[in-house]
């Protein structure tokens, strides 16, 4: 009919102008939107860890771990001494040129003896009464700071845990022990040297008391170097050592020793854990070498956790005062530092390790610039063709 126009006019401003207001939103969405997916995924990244490689260089009182070699390692190298105990033997030998028996007792009361038993080789055995195996202590006869020994190489069998710890403030040395192995430890002696033995028994007609609680013999080694060849229980023997005064100190690690754990932690009176770190140090970020290094003071706490590919890589023992100094590294998937109640986790998180790498940056960078880019010149190309 004539005066009813049967589409819509073309010069409507109310059904064009809201056509295009739709198409400009769209357009600024799909320029937007890659820059908020950028952005949920960094935000998402700087929330979630990862693996991290850590370099730690620490000064600690005591450490534990546990080996991870498939192969014995040497945790001890050779090592001189001017006293050493041996706690929890269950047996073995003592050689010598001279060996003279100076004293017994089963009480307090003892009779001092002078049975001299030369030349043999003393089996040492453990007794019934100390089910967690006997004590052997050793040193010169009179206050000498020279060394009297030698101890061999402590190994560690594969998957064994230790311990390494420096001995208390007002003595010199340092302890190790081997947890859960039965470990042999070969010692060699210069001159003349007491050994006490408490809780062993020694097998020879020469002695008529030969399951005495305590017993001590003078070695005399002057002519012929005596040795010393002994077995700890299957729960773990203990190496107690006094280096000598003035002289280079104890390798404790004769090479790099990958662990499956690490702590720095000792129980506490209450039982709780307690820091053993005494010292300043640093944790760096070896896939991260621009990132500053973690600062770690005396009684600060570092914990680690999911160890892979981790090296204890050297160790040494510092005298003044009596420290272990500690470095180690490899890849960690959990590293916690701080002083309590300020202990925080310092593995990178997966924005870390893209923002650290330059490349993987400038990639981002240009797929992000190159996206909305090439978009929008889609769509004014498209418009230049309508």
């Amino acid at each position: 009919m004539r005066g009813f126009p049967t589409g819509a006019p073309h010069g409507d401003n109310g059904s064009v102008e809201p056509v295009l207001k739709h198409r400009a939103i769209a357009r600024i969405g799909l320029l937007v939107a890659p820059t908020v997916i950028a952005l949920v995924i960094a935000g998402i990244a700087m929330e979630i860890r990862r693996p991290t490689t850590f370099d730690l260089d620490l000064t600690v009182t005591k450490l534990s771990f546990v080996s991870s070699d498939q192969q014995t390692k040497a945790l001890l190298g050779k090592t001189a001494f001017t006293k050493l105990t041996l706690n929890g033997i269950e047996k073995g030998t003592i050689a010598a040129g001279r060996v003279e028996l100076l004293r017994q007792r089963r009480s307090a009361a003892g009779t001092a003896m002078s049975t001299v038993l030369s030349p043999l080789t003393l089996p040492v055995g453990i007794s019934q009464r100390t089910p967690n195996g006997a004590t052997l202590m050793l040193a010169a006869p009179g206050n000498d700071a020279h060394a009297i020994g030698e101890l061999g190489e402590l190994y560690l069998p594969p998957g064994g845990s230790a311990e390494l710890a420096s001995m208390e403030e007002n003595s010199t040395g340092i302890w190790a022990r081997i947890l859960d192995r039965p470990t042999r430890i070969l010692l060699s002696m210069i001159g003349t040297s007491n050994v006490d033995l408490l809780g062993a028994t020694i097998d020879t007609e020469s002695i008529s008391d030969r399951g005495a609680a305590f017993m001590s013999l003078r070695v005399d080694a002057s002519t012929s170097m005596s040795i010393i060849e002994m077995t700890g229980t299957g729960a773990g023997p203990v190496v107690i050592l006094t280096p000598p005064a003035g002289e280079v100190s104890p390798l404790l690690l004769v090479a790099d020793l990958p662990v499956s754990t690490l702590a720095f932690q000792a129980q506490g009176p209450t039982g709780a854990p307690v820091t053993t770190l005494s010292g300043e140090g640093t944790i760096g970020f070896a896939e991260a070498p621009e990132k500053a290094k973690i600062e770690v003071k005396p009684g600060y706490y570092v914990v680690l956790g999911d160890l892979k590919k981790f090296y204890l890589r050297k160790l040494n023992y510092l005298t003044h005062p009596n420290r272990i100094h500690v470095e180690a590294g490899g890849v960690a998937g959990s590293l916690r530092s701080g002083p309590a109640g300020g202990i925080q986790e310092r593995a990178l998180t997966w924005f870390d390790a893209i923002w650290n790498q330059p490349r993987s940056l400038q990639l981002l960078a240009l797929a992000a610039w190159l996206f909305p880019t090439t978009l929008a010149g889609y769509k004014l190309l498209k418009e230049v063709q309508q």
